[in-house]
């Protein structure tokens, strides 16, 4: 049946239905191992050459492809547009050069779009850097207690760039700081590390 319905179109046609063909299973099979996370690159690597910036770049979502005009994934869409659209105006107006301008043409505006739209993706995934110095000054919560004086390293809850994470923080005090104490932050060390102290709640 697909053979007899492949013979009764004209040569413009079925170069049309194979570029279409072509580009629609290429695209949709590399979208497709992109989901499952095949051929994605993860760059998960922070450059800790500044304690006071930290990149922090951990669990960043797998690259996504189609950067410019000219991606894999363009071409493909562009192709696969292009051709059932040089199809549709073939049919229409019967005529070859239109059938190749339609299909050029909106072929070209589907990878424009594609373009636009991974780049506005792949802005919404960026991972913003984060200074450490910017946290001199703010109240945080005690998450894991932070030892006397010496004796090593808490953990605090902390909001920087509108995100809530956990800080190693060290306290001068001579006692302990508890989980759930308030601390101000005074300074941040070489090693990034957080020097707090207690404030009560009339500081905060």
């Amino acid at each position: 049946m697909m053979n007899e319905w492949f013979a009764t179109l004209s040569g413009f046609e079925q170069g049309s239905f194979i570029i279409a063909v072509f580009g629609s299973v290429f695209f949709v099979a590399k979208l497709a191992l992109q989901t499952l996370g095949i051929g994605g690159d993860v760059d998960g690597d922070a450059d800790g050459s500044d304690a006071g910036d930290v990149d922090v770049s951990e669990n960043v979502p797998a690259v996504i492809e189609g950067l410019h005009l000219f991606s894999v994934h363009g071409v493909a869409l562009g192709l696969a547009i292009g051709g059932w659209s040089a199809m549709f105006f073939y049919a229409s107006f019967a005529s070859g050069f239109i059938g190749s301008l339609g299909g050029l043409v909106l072929g070209f505006v589907a990878m424009y779009i594609h373009a636009k739209f991974m780049k506005s993706v792949l802005k919404l995934q960026e991972i913003p850097t984060v200074n450490l110095k910017d946290a001199v000054g703010q109240v945080a919560d005690v998450y894991l207690t932070i030892p006397k004086y010496g004796e090593g390293c808490g953990k605090i809850n902390l909001v920087l760039n509108e995100a809530l994470k956990d800080y190693d923080a060290m306290s001068r005090d001579d006692m302990p700081i508890p989980t759930g104490t308030k601390v101000r932050v005074m300074e941040v060390n070489e090693d990034g590390v957080m020097i707090v102290q207690r404030v009560t709640e009339e500081d905060v």
